[in-house]
């Protein structure tokens, strides 16, 4: 076979990045010439190459050798602007050293810096502990009065100043991943499966738990650098670096590096949808136990529960198990096909029984530590898991999967922190309140591994929600001189012919590589359904031999739709993108709402208030459709609580880094109201006289709790 030598090989020069290459990626370049295309293509391969990133010491004269090389080749087959606009690019990954050589001059400088690493690790899981500690007896305190806005649990500091449990739970959890990820480093605690393997840990004093708190600023630090580092390299901006201002607010005299984020607006639509996915779980949770025996179905751990559909070990698992197959398209609980070695009622089985354990520890545990982090064998936790249907090896196989390694992005992931021989920490902050879903979706994206099938799936789902509503949708392939075009759904309705494309992609997670990797997928999408929307009107012949409708006079509206919550308003470059848990509240329901939760006794309530008629009129109709295309309200809501806010950070003993990320705002009645053109005073009368109705049952439940 002769190799194609005269183009630029992805394969080719990625594998030469990975080897540090300068010479291999030399002679590949040397026999081909680089037009404007192919040299955006190797700069971006370059920028987004994991080992040109020092985020330890690295071989630095390698690296230059490439950076040099790849500018120089630029240079002799483009321009002399163009090599410098590159050389200006590539001067990123010199800051980017800087600021984490920054941080581990920081980092050595911290109050336990001179302790052993295992001390050091003993002292930073004795804070994280206390500080959960002090976030549930918080939780618990807000739920005392039995009513609950769905959206979730909110604290308040002495100060008056707002913030989501959850968020604060996030914090100590992503600062423990860090700080084990960063003394791991230190102390080469990685296996041959690149595992990290804890020493044995000393108890920690008092103080050396009061001094660890001291590393949460560097932990959030590199954290943060990081999210800047593949912010830029992948979503595009800048790096620059200048002398501080007093304007800065940060000590004269020292230097800051201010990242101009490039994509911002798209980390906006990432960001939400993301938020969107975990609301809409919370929700239906709350609604199936508010309105299913979904609490009853709970089997526990011991003796331990058959896998799904004939069993759960826990309400969280049924649901999960439930909207996972909602949005994958497939029955999770029978899907026969391995992912890693595992089925993903596998998957989701072990992280259920590992939130189990998590939460019966809890109640068991006297002591912060204990309960935050109880010891285990992991001969233990392999015979839960197989008495709850983990049988023969795949046990084994999820607890390696769950095992906290020098890949994992965060303790969520990876909840099994290892130890040297056979005993683990379990990590119950990151497991006790989690969304399963959430953990199985992804660890399988973090690990590279997808679900054949899923897309077939989903567009034959969507289909059969469409045929429900009593819509005719048409299904078909067609070919028209050398081009295939495939429609999963077309839909002529009133006076618009919907050309629907299904898409059943993860989300990103908020992490920037998923990420970009989501927007490129987009913008692929945009491209197809253009396409298949043009050649409705280049071969006219496709409507009238395979739709019954006369489609002549209708507007064409492609639209591409997401399993996972993802939508856009209004259309890109004349594509809408909508999701189809949007599209189905849509036809299932009228009026959108506001919920509130109710706990009386051991039963939970949810009381809804409408705030908008998606209709105006008694049934669906095609322009309503339009108008929600055009703005969806459930990402209008979330748009209306989302802004663009400043972070900084210090990176160095005089170093600062400067940048800007997607905030979420909190979401109170007054601005759901505003957002929904109505008074949040008529909401709060409304659930106030529901909650009035509810007072003389509530209070029969706590007068006979008082009498056991």
């Amino acid at each position: 076979m002769i190799e194609e030598v005269d183009r630029l090989r992805e394969a080719t020069v990625t594998d030469c990045l990975e080897d540090l290459d300068w010479g291999r990626l030399d002679a590949h370049l040397a026999v081909l010439t680089l037009d404007e295309d192919s040299a955006k293509k190797l700069v971006d391969l370059v920028l987004r190459a994991r080992r040109l990133v020092f985020r330890y010491p690295g071989n630095l004269k390698k690296r230059a050798a490439i950076l040099s090389g790849v500018v120089a080749k630029v240079r002799a087959d483009l321009s002399e602007e163009a090599a410098d606009a590159v050389a200006a690019r590539f001067k990123m990954f010199a800051l980017i050293d800087e600021g984490y050589t920054g941080l581990r001059t920081m980092i050595d400088c911290l109050p336990l810096a001179g302790l052993s690493e295992a001390e050091q690790v003993s002292a930073y899981l004795g804070h994280v502990a206390r500080g959960w500690d002090r976030i549930r007896s918080q939780i618990d305190a807000a739920g005392a009065a039995g009513e609950l806005l769905i959206s979730g649990v909110v604290l308040e500091t002495p100060g008056g100043h707002r913030f989501g449990a959850d968020a604060a739970t996030s914090l100590l959890v992503n600062v423990l991943g860090m700080n084990v990820t960063l003394t791991a480093h230190k102390g080469k605690w990685f296996d041959a499966d690149d595992l990290v393997r804890l020493p044995p840990l000393p108890t920690a004093t008092d103080e050396q738990i009061a001094q660890a708190g001291a590393a949460d600023g560097t932990a959030l630090g590199w954290q943060q650098w990081q999210l800047i580092e593949e912010r830029c390299r992948y979503l595009g901006g800048a790096l620059e670096k200048r002398e501080a201002t007093k304007e800065d607010g940060i000590p004269t005299g020292a230097q800051l590096i201010v990242h101009t984020p490039e994509g911002i607006e798209w980390e906006v639509l990432d960001t939400i949808a993301n938020e969107r996915l975990g609301e809409r779980l919370g929700q239906t949770f709350h609604e199936m136990a508010a309105k299913t025996n979904l609490l009853s179905k709970a089997h526990g751990v011991d003796p331990g529960a058959a896998m799904p559909p004939h069993g759960y070990v826990s309400p969280e698992e049924m649901h999960s198990v439930i909207m996972l197959s909602e949005y994958l398209g497939i029955n999770v609980a029978t899907h026969p096909t391995e992912l890693g070695g595992l089925r993903l009622c596998e998957w989701m089985r072990g992280f259920a029984v590992l939130q189990q354990l998590a939460n019966h520890n809890i109640e068991a545990a006297s002591e912060p530590l204990g309960r935050a982090f109880p010891r285990l064998t992991i001969a233990e936790v392999e015979k839960v898991l197989q008495r709850n249907g983990l049988v023969g090896p795949k046990a084994r196989i999820f607890i390696d999967h769950a095992s906290f390694a020098k890949s994992s992005r965060d303790v969520y992931d990876a909840p099994i922190l290892r130890g040297e021989e056979d005993w683990c920490l379990l990590a119950v902050p990151a497991l006790s309140a989690a969304l399963l879903i959430r953990l199985v979706l992804s660890t399988l994206a973090n690990k590279g591994l997808d679900v054949e099938g899923k897309g077939e799936a989903f567009e034959e789902q969507f289909r059969g929600a469409l045929e429900a509503e009593g819509l005719p949708v048409y299904h078909f392939e067609v070919r028209r001189g050398d081009q295939t075009y495939e429609y999963d759904a077309l839909v002529p309705w009133g006076a618009y012919l919907f050309v629907f494309e299904c898409k059943n992609r993860s989300l990103s997670g908020t992490n920037p590589i998923a990420s970009h990797n989501f927007l490129r997928s987009a913008a692929g999408h945009v491209e197809q359904v253009q396409r298949l929307a043009a050649a409705l009107t280049e071969h006219p012949d496709i409507l009238t031999t395979k739709v019954k409708e006369n489609c002549s006079a209708l507007r064409i509206v492609p639209v591409v739709v997401s399993a996972m919550p993802f939508s856009m308003r209004g259309s890109f470059d004349g594509v809408y993108f909508n999701d189809a848990a949007a599209i189905n509240r849509f036809f299932s329901e009228r009026y959108s709402h506001v919920s509130r939760l109710h706990q009386i006794g051991p039963h939970k309530v949810v009381h809804r208030v409408a705030l908008h008629d998606l209709w105006s009129g008694e049934k669906p109709d095609p322009d309503a459709f339009m108008r929600h295309l055009e703005d969806p309200l459930q990402l209008r809501l979330m748009v209306a609580h989302m802004g663009i806010g400043p972070i900084g950070i210090q990176i160095g003993p005089n170093l600062y880094a400067y940048t800007q990320v997607p905030r979420r705002r909190e979401m109170t009645m007054q601005s759901i109201a505003t957002v929904a053109g109505i008074t949040a005073e008529a909401i709060e009368a409304e659930m106030e006289q529901f909650s009035a109705t509810l007072a003389p049952v509530r209070a029969k439940f706590e007068a006979a709790a008082k009498i056991d």
